[in-house]
């Protein structure tokens, strides 16, 4: 005879929310079903009702640039509505046009990939299968790179007595990292921010500072001479800092490229300042320099999709 631990049968937890569940039961005859898919859309626009909450839209039409929702009761969450852009060229919902009043910027949904609109109780917006009220964040790395251009070249040394070996920024080292936008990031998004996880080797109060510049490039784009974006961004340590993990927000909503694309190149380049540094001409040892950005599916249908 198995032995082993007896089921326990559990009884299943009531609706919290039965104002929600009353209202998609009232308006959805079949729950979870398939519409008609729009084979062969003509107009630009297309108005969505009470009637397409849970349907998956298939798309084929990429001139389809205008989505207008209709307004649950106030309040409710989490009511979805599903879109899958089947043809060639997928979806592309341009700047100033109206996608449920939320998402302005330009957004992109390619081909055989599928996206959610979902409700959070005040307005419509893309959001990640897994949660129909509020977006997902998540972080890419990436090569880092030191150079001469312009400034120094940093130097490896053992962190403390760790074993652990971390480049170590002096004034006016250089160093740059090159990302590789994950499939998963929600297209046409700018990125949340760029920062640097540093530790300050020197017990001191003052300034820091960093000249930065930045280029983000799909496939295809040329990339120029020069990258195009710059500024500097100073940050203030204490003699308490010695030897934390310090993260610095170094630049801060990111741009995405005009014909935005997965597998997108992100390059910054980052100098640490003499001018402006009063905090000590100690070593900042660098750990890493990361990116966050938005999530709103799970990956890109086609193994590649540019």
């Amino acid at each position: 005879m198995r032995q082993g631990s007896a089921q326990v049968q559990k009884t299943p937890t009531a609706n919290t929310d039965a104002a929600t569940k009353a209202y998609v039961d009232t308006q959805l005859a079949s729950p979870l079903t398939h519409p008609t898919p729009i084979v062969a859309e003509t107009t630009t626009a297309r108005t969505l009702s009470a009637s397409d909450l849970g349907k998956l839209i298939e798309c084929s039409n990429a001139g389809l640039t205008s989505i207008t929702m209709f307004s649950p009761t106030a309040g409710q969450a989490g009511l979805t509505v599903s879109l899958r852009a089947l043809g060639v060229g997928g979806l592309t919902f341009i700047t100033g046009t109206t996608i449920g009043g939320q998402d302005s910027a330009t957004y992109y949904i390619k081909q055989y990939d599928t996206v959610m609109l979902g409700w959070d109780g005040s307005a419509w917006g893309f959001r990640h299968p897994l949660n129909p009220v509020h977006g997902y964040h998540d972080d890419v790395q990436g090569q880092l790179q030191t150079a001469t251009a312009g400034g120094t070249a940093y130097a490896f040394k053992a962190l403390r007595g760790t074993g652990i070996v971390l480049p170590h920024l002096a004034r006016n080292d250089v160093f740059c990292m090159t990302f590789q936008m994950p499939h998963r990031r929600k297209l046409g998004s700018a990125l949340d921010s760029v920062h640097l996880h540093i530790i300050p080797i020197a017990s001191a109060n003052g300034n820091i500072s960093f000249n930065w510049t930045w280029g983000w490039y799909a496939n295809g784009d040329v990339l120029p001479n020069t990258l195009p974006n710059s500024g500097t961004t100073p940050f203030t340590l204490a003699t308490t800092d010695q030897y934390k993990n310090v993260i610095v927000p170094l630049i801060t909503n990111l741009v995405a490229p005009v014909t935005d694309a997965h597998s997108s190149l992100l390059f910054v380049s980052v100098t640490r300042n003499t001018t402006g540094d009063t905090w000590n001409a100690g070593d900042l040892a660098l750990v890493y320099m990361d990116a966050h950005f938005i999530v709103d599916r799970y990956g890109s249908y086609t193994e590649y999709a540019g």
